[in-house]
């Protein structure tokens, strides 16, 4: 049986027909949509899902469940993650003691457990998905597109769902930026750090606020090498756009000119002004398939 040393343990009486957990490919994060001193009572009833651990605004942790059991927050995941439920409501951010327990809990899974030492980026069956997890990579939804942080299942290709609900936010929007910042702390505390100085990470001198900023900027912007600034992912989109019409337009025009007596260019710009990206490509495909013929 595998109990982690700092957490107070209630381990779940409840038949619920518990496998063993024999393979640890990550550790999700959840946040548990509850303001509960504890959620023993709760997860200790049959068909009920439940996590390995809780960890409550203070940082206190308690264990439900062994880690070499299998415990039923994660779906199609269960049977290689340790899951980790933490007090709050989806908006807002994981307190200070919060991330310290978080970032101890997953160090302790790596030492343990031979978790392995990433940020996971998918919920795709390999390596993608092993390391430090958080419960949206595997649920579906109209989330933010990837380079963000905040990006889900979808938005990243596919993977195992962890839910079956679709849109549900866990562990929420201004707690997912805050994952790289707990992954930072337990390398520390792997390295043997047992206090974030300023030697060792300057986000120790950031308020909880500016610290979300800061991964807000890093994750919901995108880098343009032609002007050397960061868009927002609204302006990246639309530069995109604008280059998919011109490249679909010029195809087009392209395309017509061998056969019809037109300026090519004036073609293209005039498309530019006229048609989507899907109607130019649509029109691109039409006109291919009628010269081939």
């Amino acid at each position: 049986m595998n109990w982690y040393p700092d957490a107070i343990r209630k381990p779940l009486t409840a038949d619920k027909d518990r496998q063993a957990l024999t393979v640890h490919n990550r550790v999700n994060l959840h946040i548990a949509v509850s303001e509960s001193e504890s959620l023993y009572s709760f997860f200790n009833q049959r068909g009920i899902a439940d996590s390995h651990f809780y960890v409550r605004r203070d940082g206190k942790v308690e264990q439900y469940v062994s880690t070499s059991m299998r415990a039923y927050a994660d779906l199609e995941g269960n049977d290689a993650t340790i899951s980790i439920e933490t007090q709050g409501f989806g908006g807002g951010t994981w307190t200070v003691e919060q991330r310290e327990s978080l970032a101890r809990i997953y160090a302790w899974a790596v030492r343990t457990h031979d978790v392995a030492r990433k940020l996971a980026t998918d919920s795709k069956v390999g390596d993608s998905s092993k390391g430090l997890s958080w419960h949206r990579l595997g649920i579906d939804g109209n989330f933010p597109a990837l380079p963000s942080i905040r990006a889900g299942r979808l938005q990243r290709g596919g993977g195992m769902h962890y839910s079956t609900s679709t849109g549900k936010a866990c562990p929420g929007d201004d707690r997912i930026p805050q994952i790289p910042m707990i992954f930072e702390r337990a390398m520390d505390i792997l390295n043997g750090s047992t206090t974030i100085t300023e030697e060792n990470s300057f986000m120790a001198d950031l308020t909880e606020k500016q610290q979300t900023e800061i991964y807000q900027d890093t994750t919901e912007k995108v880098y343009d090498a032609a002007t050397d600034q960061w868009d927002t992912q609204a302006e990246a989109q639309r530069k995109t756009n604008v280059l998919l019409r011109r490249v679909l337009a010029n195809q087009v025009a392209d395309q017509a000119a061998p056969t019809v007596d037109v300026d090519a260019d004036a073609v293209a710009e005039a498309l530019l002004t006229k048609l989507t990206p899907a109607v130019a490509q649509g029109v691109a495909d039409a006109l291919a398939a009628r010269l081939a013929d």
